[in-house]
């Protein structure tokens, strides 16, 4: 059985505010009783997102990441 709600965040250049956010999110969450997982997309940011994302340990079960090739 998957999640109840499934909330997708689009990530461009968010490292300096990207685990405040997702923090504030999940506490708020997590308050009521119901499973849910947070999808942050990524596409071409030119900072640390990516690393920060990958490297973290908050980051992990409840959250996927989805990095999209560049466009030509």
């Amino acid at each position: 059985k998957g999640p109840l709600l499934s909330i997708v965040i689009p990530v461009y250049n968010e490292e300096r505010i990207l685990y405040g956010a997702v923090e504030q999110l999940t506490a708020k969450l997590d308050r009521f009783d119901f499973e849910y997982e947070i999808i942050l997309t990524e596409n071409g940011s030119n900072d640390r997102t990516v690393q920060r994302i990958s490297l973290s340990p908050t980051f992990g079960l409840g959250f996927s990441t989805m990095i999209l090739a560049p466009s030509a």
